[in-house]
């Protein structure tokens, strides 16, 4: 995961995922310091995430790989959920509503995040992918 490739790649997923979690931490009514804190917070624990899985993922060539693949997912959306939720109670204690609603917003968010980067994510590389092809063609 060294090529230029690979880190354009991480840069979009970490765009989109900060644009998606922000976008669902202000459904939960957090203010400006919370939306701040979220955006932090995923700016650093996403990157960690993606090059973590990744590398147990493609690192890993055994039979077991589809099956362990997606278990290594979910441990790691749910440690992922677990920390970020830590983080935004040290980071706006009870500003935001307590920790049951900051709970709630850590899953909520990274429940959306998981469903729409990937959505993103195609879409961009297949809008590029075709107007590489374009440009190409001309």
């Amino acid at each position: 995961m060294t090529t230029l490739y690979a880190f354009g790649d991480l840069a979009l997923v970490l765009i989109a995922s900060i644009g998606i979690e922000v976008l669902v931490a202000s459904l939960f009514d957090i203010g400006d310091r919370g939306l701040a804190a979220v955006a932090l917070v995923t700016l650093v624990t996403n990157p960690v995430l993606n090059l973590v899985v990744g590398q147990l993922i493609y690192g890993n060539y055994s039979n077991d790989y589809p099956r362990r693949s997606i278990a290594l997912v979910i441990v790691a959306e749910v440690a992922v959920v677990l920390i970020e939720w830590g983080l935004l109670v040290w980071a706006l204690r009870k500003t935001a509503g307590g920790p049951r609603k900051l709970l709630g917003l850590s899953v909520t968010m990274n429940a959306a995040s998981f469903v729409g980067v990937p959505f993103i994510y195609v879409t961009v590389v297949m809008f590029l992918t075709n107007l590489w092809s374009l440009v190409a063609r001309a």
